[in-house]
Formats: C-alpha cells, structure tokens, sequence
C-alpha cells in the first residue's frame, strides 16, 4: 500500500465531510483506507487529507473514472487538488 495525501479548499467543511462519508463505498470498492482529514487551524476550509492506496499509478487511474469525478465534483470542492505519494520513513526511537 502506498499513502497519498492530497491538499484542497472546500467551500464549507461541514457540507464537504457529509459529502465525503457518503462516499465511503466507493473509496472501499477501490480499496481506499482513509488515514485521516487535518484541517488548518487558521482556515477550517483549507485541508490536507492522507490516504492509503493499492499503488500511486492505480489511484491516478481511478480518479479519472466517472465515479470518481463526479464524487469530487460534487463535493464542494473550491480550490484544485494537489496529490503527491508520501515515502516511508524511518522511525527514529526517543533516547531519555
């Protein structure tokens, strides 16, 4: 599995959250865990969302399905989306 956050505005958080759970069967048909939804603590309007996905290339493939499209389309979106595919990182454990 491969984690994807994207970065987008939304019109109004509450409207975009109700939009986004309903479509949580079609992010499980295509095998889309949600890690977590952070919002800005300046702009509650202004999201970074984390995902883990099969692989970056398949994800790419199923945002472009009408399904998809329309699910993004409708939900409120206000700004376009930036994705990028995070790396592993090492964990680094705390000397006390």
């Amino acid at each position: 599995m491969t984690v994807v956050f994207s970065k987008t505005g939304v019109h109004d958080y509450d409207s975009w959250s109700k939009a986004f759970e309903s479509h949580e069967e079609l992010r499980r048909q295509a095998n889309i865990r949600l890690i977590g939804v952070f919002r800005n603590a300046d702009d509650a309007n202004d999201l970074l969302i984390a995902i883990d996905v099969p692989d970056a290339e398949t994800f790419g493939e199923q945002l472009k399905t009408p399904e998809f499209q329309t699910a993004i389309r409708e939900s409120g979106i206000s700004t376009d989306v930036e994705y990028w595919k995070g790396s592993e990182l090492a964990v680094v454990p705390l000397r006390g």
